[in-house]
């Protein structure tokens, strides 16, 4: 069973430079998920799309069944997201590091 579902997401800066055009994924519960590309490719926005940081244009994110956008961006956000950034400017830090944060 997927417990989080995204279909036909649509989104684009100030309404003219397209980043997403239909993308759709399911994710499983317990597995782990990578998303690769190159930079500017909408990685980034997905993520954001996806924890409920912003709003897609058109499509739909289910989260355990239930539509992020009816059960409110924030509450999703308080209850089941978190997310850590990478500095842009700092030290690196190993991903066993980070993974124990």
């Amino acid at each position: 069973m997927s417990i989080l579902e995204f279909s036909n997401l649509k989104y684009s800066y100030n309404g003219k430079q397209s980043i997403l055009r239909g993308a759709s994924g399911k994710l499983e519960q317990g597995k782990l998920y990578a998303i690769l590309g190159p930079s500017g490719c909408g990685k980034t926005t997905l993520l954001s799309l996806l924890g409920g940081l912003d709003s897609p244009e058109s499509g739909r994110i289910l989260f355990a069944g239930k539509e992020i956008a009816k059960t409110g961006l924030a509450d999703h956000r308080r209850s089941h997201v978190s997310f850590i950034f990478n500095p842009i400017t700092g030290s690196i830090i190993l991903l066993r590091q980070k993974m124990w944060l």
